[in-house]
């Protein structure tokens, strides 16, 4: 029951991931934690927030903001 969140967040991680063509372990650490905090801050708002926006339009639009 408690490993659900898990699956989800790997799978949504998997969706839509940086190219890690990198040859440094740093960068390629670095855009891992990014990776998973963007998954995580989805789906915070999914949890929290309004459940009217996909995955993809989530990326899109914090990407704008950034």
């Amino acid at each position: 029951m408690n490993m659900r969140a898990v699956y989800v967040s790997n799978q949504l991680s998997l969706s839509y991931m940086f190219d890690n063509r990198v040859y440094k372990w740093w960068k390629v650490i670095f855009i891992q934690i990014l990776n998973i905090s963007r998954t995580n801050a989805y789906l915070l708002y999914r949890y929290f927030g309004k459940n009217d926006m996909i995955h993809k339009e989530f990326m899109l639009e914090v990407t704008e903001e950034l």
